[in-house]
C-alpha cells in the first residue's frame, strides 16, 4: 500500500469517527484548533476532516505536477501529518476529558493523577522544545520563497510549546494547592 493510500484511509476513518462525535456530543464550547493549523474555527470536528481532505487534495495534486516543487510537497505533507495528528488525538482524548468534566470531584484531584499529568505534560513540552529547535533550523535553512510557510510552521509550533507550559504549570499549581490542604 502506498503512503497517499494510507493517508487516504486514515482520512476515512477519522472522518467517520469525527461524524459520530459530532452526532453523539454536538458543539464543543470553543474552536478546537489553532487558527494556524486549521483556518475553520469551528465547535465540531467534522469541518476540521474536510480541511484535512483538503490539504490532502492539495498534496495530491502537487505530486501529479512534473517536476513537482519539493518545498511545497514538503509543506503540505507535514501540514497533513500535522492535522491528522490533532484530529487523532481530539479524538482518542475526547472521552478522557468528558470524563474529567463530568466527575471533577473524585479521580481528577488525587494527586497520584495530578503527578500524572504533570509528567505527561513535561514529556510533551520536551517533545515541542524538539519541534521547536527542528523548525528553527529548518527556517534558517530555507530559501527566501520558503521563509513565510517555514516561519508560520516554527510560530504554530511555538504556540503549542506555550500551551503545553501553561497547562503544565496550572497543573503544577493545582499540586502545590492539594499538597499543603491534604
Amino acid at each position: 500500500m502506498t503512503p497517499i493510500n494510507v493517508l487516504s484511509d486514515l482520512l476515512v476513518q477519522i472522518e467517520s469517527e469525527a461524524n459520530h462525535r459530532d452526532q453523539q456530543y454536538g458543539e464543543h464550547h470553543q474552536p478546537l484548533f489553532d487558527q494556524t493549523l486549521f483556518h475553520c474555527q469551528s465547535k465540531r470536528l467534522l469541518p476540521y476532516t474536510e480541511e484535512a481532505k483538503q490539504t490532502f487534495a492539495m498534496l495530491e495534486a502537487q505530486l501529479k505536477i512534473k517536476p513537482y516543487s519539493s518545498s511545497k510537497v514538503q509543506y503540505l505533507s507535514d501540514k497533513l501529518i500535522c492535522q491528522l495528528d490533532a484530529l487523532k488525538k481530539e479524538l482518542s482524548s475526547f472521552q478522557v476529558r468528558q470524563r474529567d468534566t463530568t466527575g471533577k470531584g473524585s479521580k481528577r484531584n488525587s494527586l497520584d493523577t495530578l503527578y500524572q499529568d504533570l509528567a505527561q505534560h513535561q514529556k510533551w513540552e520536551q517533545q515541542l522544545k524538539a519541534m521547536v529547535s527542528q523548525s528553527e533550523q529548518e527556517y534558517s535553512q530555507t530559501t527566501e520563497n520558503d521563509k513565510a510557510l517555514a516561519f508560520q510552521k516554527l510560530e504554530a509550533t511555538q504556540r503549542r510549546l506555550q500551551r503545553c507550559q501553561q497547562a503544565k504549570l496550572r497543573i503544577e499549581k493545582h499540586l502545590t494547592y492539594k499538597e499543603r490542604n491534604q
